[in-house]
């Protein structure tokens, strides 16, 4: 049985029971999420780190009530994923951001930006309809802390083929009763044409192949035959891993 690393089998972001579904253990809508991806300079990550404490310390002081999850994959960059309610939200974003540089100053910003090799910011939306959540997960939020995120970049024209697929591949992982979540985003605005992205979860790298295995022999034929299929309507794949990093992700105290 060859291996798959397929979160249709999917993370868009920073995310999070898996990659963004932290704080809210379902979504029976569509939730819109804002991602900034950062590449930190490799000699500088400890000074970024330090600054995104100290920015947590400052939103947990100001109670700012945009939660964001923080991920990283191994190779310098950092994805920071707030969940909102609307694009309007950004602006309550820019405030809280406005309100930390006014207090840091100038020279702490300057050394704080300096940390960034580049950097890019994107909207992506869950979409439960075409995603998998089984009624008892095998994994808790705390233990699902490693993530495959499975870009597909889907062929103009080809979505409406694409969305159907990833639908048919929910209901049958469902009808297997897979005991991992899969959920699925679709890109949005600042993202790269029209593309699907699949989260599957693990513990760790070991844990989350045993069990993308595991799924795909269960599936058997079928699933072989969806993923197949899947694979034609693609102009482009690409597939990132991604760590939760607790300590510095942020969620605001409910009052």
């Amino acid at each position: 049985m060859k291996t798959k690393i397929i979160s249709i089998a999917v993370l868009l972001l920073v995310c999070a029971g898996t990659l963004t579904t932290r704080g809210q253990e379902t979504e029976p809508k569509e939730q819109l999420w804002y991602c900034w991806e950062a590449k930190i300079h490799p000699d500088m990550v400890d000074q970024f780190v330090g600054f995104i404490s100290d920015q947590k310390a400052f939103f947990e002081e100001t109670n700012n009530p945009l939660p964001y999850y923080v991920w990283e994959n191994l190779n310098f960059h950092y994805y920071f994923f707030v969940r909102m309610n609307s694009y309007d939200d950004i602006n309550q974003l820019s405030r809280g951001w406005g309100a930390l540089i006014q207090k840091w100053g100038e020279e702490k910003v300057g050394k704080y930006l300096s940390t960034i090799e580049y950097s890019r910011t994107y909207f992506i939306r869950h979409k439960p309809d075409i995603s998998y959540t089984p009624e008892k997960s095998r994994l808790t939020v705390n233990e699902a802390v490693y993530v495959i995120w499975d870009i597909l970049y889907i062929i103009p024209g080809k979505e409406k083929e694409a969305f159907s697929l990833m639908h048919q591949f929910s209901g049958l992982t469902k009808n297997i009763n897979f005991e991992d979540p899969i959920r699925v985003f679709a890109g949005d605005l600042g993202f790269e044409g029209s593309a699907l992205i699949g989260v599957l979860q693990g513990e760790s790298p070991e844990d989350f192949y045993t069990q993308n295995a595991k799924m795909f022999d269960q599936l058997g034929e079928e699933g072989e035959k969806i993923y197949n299929q899947m694979m034609k309507l693609l102009r482009k794949r690409e597939q990132k891993e991604l760590w939760y990093l607790k300590d510095i992700s942020y969620e605001p105290v409910e009052k």
